[in-house]
């Protein structure tokens, strides 16, 4: 198991890669980045005016460290814990309810089971977050029972969402172009490798756009 970095090497790690590359914008993401609360510290202090945000589940209590979290939430509370363990839509919910300081955006990743709820979940976290964005589901196997295959039922999902974003234009951040590129694969021929740098918990350079196979993941990206 590699060793992770301190919190000097992290702060070291940014001002090379990040600061002296002028890159305006930052996301810490998982495995969970709450479980070093001061390595986070550390790079919002680096990044000082810099746009940073925290990607998390959502099951420790949020930090006010002045940025922006991104709370996963897979569906209505039956669905949710479906996916994540029972109990586990309760113990968000209170998280975000207890931390009205914090910067809220949910963030819904759209799979084979939550498809038909996100008008529910729509409705249940407008008064509790300031935004909503969707994302779809990404297969790690070619049997995967999450993933929500190209054709008919996922286009007329994303018209779903197109029609929930006239009623919520303010709450859903996802743009009319974004919601579309869902659609036959377009985001991944589209993707727009020269806007990213993705860095894994050691510090090093990842592939920009997509995610790493299963025995990469739980590492923290940036």
């Amino acid at each position: 198991m590699h060793k992770e970095l301190s919190v000097d090497e992290w702060r070291d790690v940014v001002r090379r890669k990040f600061i002296e590359n002028d890159v305006v914008a930052i996301s810490l993401t998982g495995g969970e980045p709450l479980l070093r609360p001061e390595v986070v510290e550390a790079i919002v202090e680096e990044m000082k005016e810099r746009y940073v945000t925290v990607v998390t589940n959502g099951t420790l209590p949020l930090i006010d460290f002045g940025v922006g979290y991104f709370i996963s939430i897979d569906g209505t509370e039956s669905v949710h814990d479906a996916i994540r363990g029972a109990g586990v839509y309760q113990k968000v919910k209170r998280n975000v309810e207890e931390h009205p300081e914090a910067k809220v955006t949910i963030n819904m990743t759209i799979n084979n089971l939550n498809w038909k709820c996100v008008k529910k979940v729509v409705d249940e976290w407008y008064s509790l977050a300031r935004a909503i964005t969707f994302q779809f589901h990404t297969p790690f196997s070619y049997d995967d029972r999450l993933w929500l295959p190209y054709g008919n039922l996922r286009n007329s999902v994303i018209d779903r969402l197109l029609k929930i974003k006239e009623g919520y234009p303010d709450f859903v951040a996802n743009t009319s172009k974004q919601l579309n590129l869902f659609r036959n694969g377009r985001w991944a021929s589209n993707c727009p490798t020269w806007f990213f740098v993705n860095l894994d918990s050691r510090g090093n350079k990842t592939a920009r756009c997509y995610i790493q196979r299963r025995r990469e993941w739980g590492k923290t990206h940036v």
